[in-house]
């Protein structure tokens, strides 16, 4: 991490490993995916997509952000999954910049202090976004289709549900003078991780499932604390992406994939997909 000036700069950690460290190389590689994918550019209001390397993730990545690609989009915000299970508090950085190849993402500092200041619980701190992909392996795209958007990343770790409630609260209303049609939402996370390849497709299952079917959030269950969170945070960042963005919105799983498909690694595998919401309409062609 650096200063230009008094801005503290984030600089990407995973080129070269899930990403190609070249500007020229980078770009070319999320252009060719973008015209891989066969889903139509659409007017997603928020996307779900994998934090992997290009390599076995980049076609369900290209694919979440066409269902959004028509949009003009000027405040996104990554709410993307922890890599500390033991994490128990939300995190926005100290950091106004995060580089990569591609360029500066410019962190949106207004909104940021609006969410502090309704969410007093988050803390300031850069080390959990040194230490997630999921925070950076989504701007290489951000980047190539909006390069003037402002950002307002969020690391989250899994939660129960009335904490999943307070943290949506507390980021709808910070963000409430932003208007909605120029918001996106991002959840930067893979489904379900860290097992062999039956128990991670059925961990996942359940996740997309609970996604789908999901259309309000039951109070008895909140008071009760019916909802243990788990481990890996894929649940409560699918949770919070609904919520956020609201019940009543469509959702539709676009992709699925595991990374077992394409090294043959059974005993440790990863699921990934592609998810839109609110994808009202397909509005032409990348």
């Amino acid at each position: 991490m650096g200063k230009i000036g008094e801005r503290l700069v984030r600089e990407a950690v995973l080129e070269g490993l899930f990403y190609p460290h070249r500007k020229h190389d980078l770009r070319e590689a999320v252009s060719n995916l973008l015209v891989r994918s066969d889903e139509p550019a659409g007017t997603a209001q928020g996307i779900l997509c994998p934090h992997a390397s290009l390599q076995y993730a980049g076609l369900h990545q290209a694919t979440s952000f066409k269902a959004a690609a028509a949009r003009e989009i000027s405040c996104i915000v990554i709410l993307a999954a922890a890599t500390h299970y033991a994490d128990r508090t939300p995190a926005i950085p100290e950091s106004h910049i995060f580089r990569t190849p591609l360029g500066d993402s410019l962190i949106d500092r207004r909104s940021l202090t609006r969410v502090k200041r309704n969410i007093p619980r988050l803390r300031i701190d850069d080390l959990p976004f040194l230490e997630s992909p999921a925070i950076e392996t989504p701007l290489p795209f951000i980047q190539f289709l909006w390069p003037h958007a402002r950002i307002v990343p969020i690391v989250v770790p899994g939660l129960a549900l009335s904490e999943v409630e307070l943290l949506g609260d507390g980021l709808r209303q910070a963000l409430s003078i932003v208007p909605e049609k120029h918001i996106l939402w991002i959840a930067s996370t893979n489904i379900a991780c860290g097992g062999n390849a039956s128990q991670t497709r059925q961990d996942a299952e359940a996740v997309l499932q609970l996604l789908l079917s999901e259309t309000h959030f039951d109070p008895v269950a909140v008071q009760n604390g019916v909802s243990k969170p788990r481990a890996y945070p894929a649940e409560t960042l699918c949770r919070l992406l609904r919520y956020c963005i609201g019940p009543a919105r469509s959702c539709e799983v676009l992709t699925r994939g595991s990374s077992c498909d394409l090294d043959g690694n059974v005993d440790s595998n990863t699921e990934y997909a592609a998810v839109a919401f609110g994808a009202d309409s397909h509005s032409g062609v990348l």
